[in-house]
């Protein structure tokens, strides 16, 4: 596993995420117990156009510094950007952020190759 991008994980993740949401073992930041509610909706107003974009390219398995290169930033910029998405949104981590993102809807899963 060693060596592996965060990209060739994001298949895992997302379907270990979807299996403990069901099992009622995991809860993104601000879910409810009836686990309908919408983590990050109301607060992903309140993050700017480029933490939305960044957070989105994180979501999609992109490193900080894929990310700067990207959008011509820096690394420090892109990093800043997750860590201020991360404190508005209430989220623990960069891992938190991106189950955010998927509930959200800010970023859809692509369907598995054939």
């Amino acid at each position: 596993m060693f060596g592996t991008r965060c990209g060739d994980l994001l298949p895992w993740l997302l379907s270990f995420t979807e299996w403990a949401v069901g099992l009622g073992t995991l809860k993104a930041p601000g879910a409810s117990d009836d686990g309908f509610s919408m983590p990050g909706i109301e607060s992903q107003k309140e993050l700017t156009g480029r933490e939305r974009e960044v957070m989105g390219l994180a979501a999609e398995g992109r490193s900080n510094t894929e990310i700067a290169e990207i959008l011509t930033l820096s690394a420090l910029t892109v990093r800043t950007h997750i860590h201020r998405a991360t404190m508005k949104l209430g989220a623990r981590d960069r891992a938190q952020l991106v189950v955010i993102a998927y509930q959200t809807g800010l970023v859809q899963a692509a369907p598995p190759a054939p």
